[in-house]
């Protein structure tokens, strides 16, 4: 009898600590996005809706700038975590090598890019867009590097460091707010570099491998060949990810954008932790396909196993979220009332993009037919739902709609592809 009432709290404890890396990493990731949302309350009250209009739209220089990445992190984010599953280190050492230098090589080329572009600005007396601009320009850069590093972090033990990484971040953007508080517009683009600098700087101290810089043709190659792929399909879909604040900024103007922009506060939060949840579960689904010898059928439960997670945790935060949106906005952001319901649907199609994560499975395989339908589905819904919904609805609640309507049908589209390629 005591061997048997004891079993249980062994098997319990064994549960806890085989899930203590994902679940602590989660929970950072979670206070990180919270950290975000407070810093909404600061720039509601420091900044205009027009300024953070021109923001918005200065911003999507950084999606369009990772054109010069070339699929190289893309084909490491693949490549790393199978080469490691299968003992091949040296190789995989080889790539990092590679990566580090082409990110180098992107980074001047979106320097001398910004730095013509924020001189013209300057020069003909757009002081605001001038500065603006010089700072996406060195939030681009940051984000090369910061994207190379993440794609080194693979095992549990460098999760657990990740986290601590996130605890700080977090920590530095709650305080920072203080910037927007004090300087209000510029206060956010100072907040927004100190904390990105931060978070870079950390991710470099506690980098898993510490490799040469080395220019190798053959591995480059070799990442392109595997990464432009991916690259050339996730970079359709970044770039549909902005084709709504071009449609609200078509059919309304610079203010409705900036209202719009607001609600995509909400949105992005969502997206920290969707964004670190994701970067978790894909080398894990690279690893485990290449430990288990390619086995397509077993992905396919993995995918239904994480999917499950997944739903639950992403309908749970947008149902709560939908209730308080309403309270906060009302008593503390004034200058922003026409933003809940759009704030309300945008959280939702956070959530719902959150339930197609196990798209990742496609790539941990390579299954390239099946990696492009669906990026190129989901690129025509987040472009053609918005259009079709701004027709008959109010410029900020069509184009919100049609958002989360086409992240719906992709959730659909997903799990009948990865079923596709897996069994």
């Amino acid at each position: 009898m005591n061997i048997s009432f004891k079993q249980p709290k062994l098997l319990l404890s064994h549960k806890i600590l085989q899930h203590k890396t994902v679940m602590f990493y989660v929970i950072t990731a979670i206070f990180k996005s919270i950290s975000e949302f407070i810093a909404i309350f600061f720039i509601a009250d420091n900044v205009t809706p027009k300024d953070l209009g021109i923001w918005t739209i200065m911003l999507t220089f950084s999606t369009y700038a990772n054109f010069f990445s070339g699929g190289i992190v893309n084909g490491l984010n693949r490549e790393l975590p199978y080469l490691l599953s299968q003992g091949k280190t040296n190789l995989a050492k080889s790539m990092i090598s590679s990566s580090q230098f082409y990110i180098v090589g992107c980074s001047v080329l979106t320097l001398v890019i910004g730095a013509v572009v924020s001189g013209y600005y300057l020069y003909y007396g757009f002081l605001d867009k001038g500065y603006v601009f010089l700072s996406v320009t060195i939030i681009t850069i940051i984000n090369f590097y910061n994207s190379y590093l993440q794609a080194t972090y693979r095992s549990n033990a460098h999760f657990n460091k990740l986290s601590f990484i996130q605890t700080v971040y977090a920590l530095a953007s709650i305080f920072s707010v203080a910037l927007i508080y004090f300087y209000g517009f510029y206060g956010m683009m100072l907040r927004l570099l100190f904390v990105q600098f931060l978070f870079v700087v950390l991710l470099h101290i506690y980098r898993p491998f510490v490799e040469p810089f080395r220019w190798n043709k053959k591995v480059v190659f070799l990442l392109m060949r595997t990464g432009l792929p991916i690259f050339i399909m996730a970079y359709v879909h970044s770039i549909a990810l902005t084709s709504d604040r071009w449609i609200v900024n078509y059919y309304a103007d610079e203010l409705t954008l900036g209202i719009y922009s607001f609600g995509l506060y909400a949105f992005s939060a969502l997206l920290i932790l969707i964004n670190a949840i994701g970067s978790f579960l894909y080398p894990k689904f690279t690893f485990q396909y290449g430990s288990n010898n390619s086995n397509k059928a077993t992905m396919w439960l993995l995918y239904k196993k994480t999917t499950k997670y997944l739903v639950v945790i992403f309908t749970a935060i947008p149902i709560v979220l939908y209730f308080f949106i309403p309270f906060v906005v009302k008593n503390y952001f004034h200058n922003y009332l026409p933003v809940i319901q759009t704030m309300q649907i945008l959280v939702f199609a956070g959530g719902l993009y959150g339930w197609s994560l196990g798209a990742n499975i496609l790539w941990s395989m390579k299954a390239w037919k099946y990696m492009a339908s669906q990026q190129l589905s989901n690129a025509l819904l987040l472009i053609l739902c918005p259009l079709l919904f701004v027709r008959y609805f109010e410029p900020l609640q069509g184009v919100a709609l049609g958002v989360c309507i086409a992240y719906f049908l992709n959730f659909f589209i997903t799990t009948f592809l990865v079923k596709k390629a897996t069994i």
